[in-house]
């Protein structure tokens, strides 16, 4: 029986350790080739309008990766500023 609990609790380890670093960082999408839904024009006037850090380093490194499909919409909402609202 406690073989079961220790498996058990390994098995429950395992799989929050696995679903941690599936989750990825807003930066970490923006620098990958796989398009994420949430990384949208809406999303960005938000980090545009509070003038967040991420803001800031989307723009840096969108200006020098505009290749990555993430960078679409940092570019919208930076040349359009707040006409992109």
């Amino acid at each position: 029986m406690k073989k079961i609990i220790h498996f058990s609790r390994f098995f429950l380890f395992l799989m929050v350790m696995l679903l941690a670093s599936c989750s990825k960082t807003p930066m970490q999408k923006l620098e990958s080739s796989t398009v994420y839904s949430d990384m949208s024009q809406t999303f960005w006037v938000k980090q545009y309008d509070q003038k967040t850090q991420l803001w800031s380093e989307a723009v840096e490194y969108c200006m020098n990766n505009s290749d990555k499909p993430n960078c679409d919409a940092v570019s919208r909402v930076w040349m359009l500023g707040d006409s992109a609202k």
